[in-house]
């Protein structure tokens, strides 16, 4: 029985900010033999940023080949054909698309333009598909466009996967350490459900923390605070620029924190943030490769087709392995709250709104071939 190995290749379609955040920590992870990043905004001759970041990744390797005796990876390749690049990939990794800008506070103000690269993409995909690939989506509105890119390619919905919820649940925990001065590792249970959006659902009903010696709910921590705030005590942090956010409880501060993440770096960096979205990527591309390299499944929060929601939206998940394939296996939701439950289906509801409010498909002949 052969020993499973690292994927051949890995394929990242996209060279923006997090395109190639991406590309260059799964150089150093050694994730494949062959880790190939594709620009297409070189069909456009507008290739200046790309090969500044080309020449930025290489002197970066190069300079830890000088420190270390072994490569980051065995091989890493810049790419400008699109067919190519698919070419015997076993995961694809889709972050072409145009990122938000100060004052867009909204993902949907990208529906028009990304609408148009994702469907270019899959329909290129559609042509040079291989029958084991995994596909993960980032190109925003995610939950809308992951469908959009799965009804074009027709590659079935086990094999693509969106990177909504892991982004979310990694801005619950730091919200959650920042407003209680704890680390990720006392923090249990975080969890985000549905859209990766303005109506997404953290579930803290399911939350504990260790806090104040001991672990507890973190709604009973909660319920300390604002008997604490009450009293006129200061607690949690805020912005100084912002004084009315001492105001709002902690639980307020957390989930507002948790749903405007993206939206808080895009005002600070006046561009989308890119370093949350890589490492979110990075883990799920090292889930479908612990799964083909024969490690046990673990569970983490993805936007995917859910049959309890008929449609992508975020949720649990795993990648295993079936008839000697790597899938993605949606598992149940977690328990919810009443509550929770009533936003979780206002929050399915808008990602059915986002999928219908997409633009007609265009076709058009020799796109980013």
């Amino acid at each position: 029985m052969s020993t499973p190995t690292r994927p051949h290749k890995i394929t990242i379609l996209g060279a923006g900010n997090i395109g190639s955040k991406l590309w260059e920590t799964l150089c150093y992870d050694r994730a494949a033999d062959l880790i190939e990043v594709w620009n297409h905004s070189a069909k456009r001759h507008d290739n200046t940023q790309f090969i500044a970041q080309q020449l930025k990744v290489d002197q970066g390797i190069k300079a830890t080949l000088r420190r270390h005796p072994s490569p980051p990876t065995s091989h890493y390749k810049f790419s400008y054909n699109l067919p190519e690049s698919l070419k015997d990939a076993e995961i694809v990794v889709i972050t072409a698309g145009e990122a938000r800008k100060a004052g867009m506070n909204d993902r949907a103000l990208l529906t028009k333009g990304n609408t148009k690269i994702i469907d270019d993409i899959a329909k290129v995909v559609k042509d040079n598909r291989n029958p084991n690939t995994i596909y993960i989506i980032a190109t925003n509105p995610v939950d809308a466009l992951t469908e959009r890119f799965r009804q074009i390619t027709g590659i079935p919905a086990e094999r693509i996967i969106g990177l909504g919820g892991e982004l979310d649940r990694t801005r619950l925990l730091q919200s959650i350490c920042l407003q209680l001065g704890i680390g990720e590792d006392q923090i249990f249970n975080a969890e985000v459900v549905g859209q990766h959006g303005p109506t997404m659902v953290p579930l803290l009903d399911n939350v504990e923390v260790m806090y104040g010696g001991k672990r507890q709910k973190l709604t009973e921590v909660f319920a300390q605070l604002d008997k604490k705030q009450k009293q006129g005590e200061n607690v949690g942090v805020w912005p100084a620029d912002k004084p009315e956010y001492a105001e709002l409880t902690v639980k307020q501060r957390i989930v507002n924190a948790t749903k405007q993440g993206g939206d808080i770096m895009t005002e600070l960096d006046g561009v989308s943030d890119a370093h949350a979205p890589a490492i979110a990527l990075r883990e799920m591309v090292h889930q479908v490769i612990d799964a083909k390299t024969g490690k046990k499944p673990t569970p983490f929060f993805c936007s995917a087709l859910r049959k309890d929601a008929g449609v992508y939206t975020g949720g649990p998940g795993q990648f295993v392995m079936e008839n000697g394939r790597c899938v993605h296996a949606t598992l149940p939701l977690p328990q919810m709250s009443e509550q929770e439950k009533t936003d979780f289906d206002a929050s399915v509801a808008a990602c059915n709104k986002a999928l219908t409010g997409l633009p007609a498909f265009e076709a058009r002949p020799g796109a980013y071939l």
